[in-house]
């Protein structure tokens, strides 16, 4: 069914258009083992998509998967029979593994700065971004998940957007330059803030600090963030322009430590204090 209906995409038929936008929701397959993979996959079964089956290079984690979906595990790649193939890897693999796939099948991958013009092909390809972080430990709402989709072909976005709106409620089309954009803010939230919560938990185990008395900071600077502008809720001496402060903190620090909190200093001290 899938290649009559990508042969007929590729010759752009208006019977081909109407068999597409009739096409109800579409059914998928699966490729990779990991976090993301793992949460879709949740997602997508609860909201009664049909998932297919599923591939890994990891045999095992693939079987686990697939059990836990109520699916087949496929034996290669060139056999996922889903409408749509999910591909669920990193950045360094995408290319290579659709490559590996019939050009007449349609794919998206998850990446969040991955540009379609550099998959190798944009016939049949499309992304489809879930914006935010996920472990296997803790199940995600898809209601509260942006879902970012892209495609160069008009019709494979309509059934990517059609499935985005099973599992979600916050669905937008972009494009790689937007998505990339998103994608680097998402940086700065999650990776640079979780990495700064890090040092500071460090630090505190590295000078026998109680690391609970700092959680109700934590918890009380998220929760401050989701309800007022970062730029109006900085406090601290860097903000102040209390260089005395800051003085004395640096000597407390050494190495990229404290090249860290100069340097993030300076940037807060240069947004309010020019």
């Amino acid at each position: 069914m899938i290649r009559v209906l990508a042969a007929a995409v590729r010759s752009s038929s208006n019977v081909t258009v109407n068999k597409i936008s009739n096409m109800g929701t579409p059914t998928i397959s699966i490729i990779g083992t990991g976090n993301v993979a793992f949460q879709l996959g949740i997602a997508f079964r609860k909201s009664g998509v049909e998932i297919c089956n599923i591939w890994g290079r990891d045999a095992v984690k693939a079987n686990e998967l697939s059990k836990a979906f109520g699916c087949a595990s496929a034996a290669s790649i060139q056999s996922l029979s889903g409408d749509i193939v999910i591909i669920c890897v990193s950045d360094d693999a995408i290319k290579e593994v659709i490559s590996q796939i019939n050009t007449s099948k349609f794919v998206a991958y998850t990446s969040g700065s991955f540009e379609l013009s550099d998959c190798g092909r944009t016939e049949n390809t499309g992304v489809f971004y879930p914006l935010q972080t996920f472990t296997k430990e803790q199940e995600v709402k898809f209601d509260d998940i942006p879902l970012l989709i892209e495609s160069q072909s008009s019709d494979l976005e309509e059934l990517l957007l059609k499935l985005a709106k099973r599992i979600g409620s916050t669905v937008l089309s972009v494009n790689s330059q937007q998505r990339k954009l998103y994608h680097l803010s998402a940086v700065w939230i999650n990776n640079f803030t979780n990495h700064m919560v890090f040092q500071a938990k460090s630090l505190a185990e590295e000078n026998n600090i109680d690391w609970k008395v700092l959680q109700p900071l934590l918890e009380k600077t998220a929760l401050k963030l989701t309800n007022t502008d970062p730029y109006n809720s900085q406090t601290g001496p860097a903000r102040r322009g209390d260089n005395s402060i800051i003085s004395s903190h640096e000597a407390l620090l050494s190495g990229i430590r404290k090249e860290m909190y100069t340097l993030i200093s300076k940037s807060i001290d240069q947004t309010y204090n020019k």
